[in-house]
């Protein structure tokens, strides 16, 4: 977590620098973005509740149509990926990260950019495996 914050707070003062002009800005704050939509996803509990669903999606939804109100591309990457895969069909971990992984595909599509493999085994690899991270964050408090 520690590296992450650290990480975290390189990205902001790179944003917030005089030297970073508006597409390197762009650039920055959307990786901040993608890293933030992963990074909820695989850290919400396995058995969440649907409240905690709920939450998620609500988060989600805030951060593309709202959070982004200065870039249009998000908003109507998220408008017309939203009519194929709704964020509502989101109703547990697993429909969640495969949702962002989908997303996110969906964006590099029309950026022509790599996609990434959306399989719950190939995004444990990326991000390690979230199953054990979730039991030692709950372990943790007891």
């Amino acid at each position: 977590m520690q590296k992450y914050l650290t990480s975290q707070r390189r990205t902001n003062e790179k944003l917030n620098s005089d030297i970073v002009d508006e597409k390197n800005r762009k650039k920055l704050h959307g990786k901040e973005i993608w890293n933030i939509m992963h990074t909820f996803s695989v850290y919400l509990n396995k058995n969440a509740t649907q409240e905690e669903i709920n939450s998620y999606k609500d988060f989600i939804y805030g951060i593309l149509y709202f959070g982004t109100k200065n870039d249009n591309n998000w908003q109507e990457n998220f408008k017309s990926f939203d009519k194929i895969l709704p964020l509502q069909s989101i109703n547990n971990r697993d429909d969640a990260i495969l949702w962002n992984c989908k997303f996110h595909n969906y964006v590099n599509i029309k950026l022509e950019k790599d996609l990434f493999e959306c399989s719950l085994g190939n995004i444990s690899k990326r991000w390690g495996n979230y199953n054990k991270i979730i039991v030692q964050e709950n372990n943790k408090y007891l």
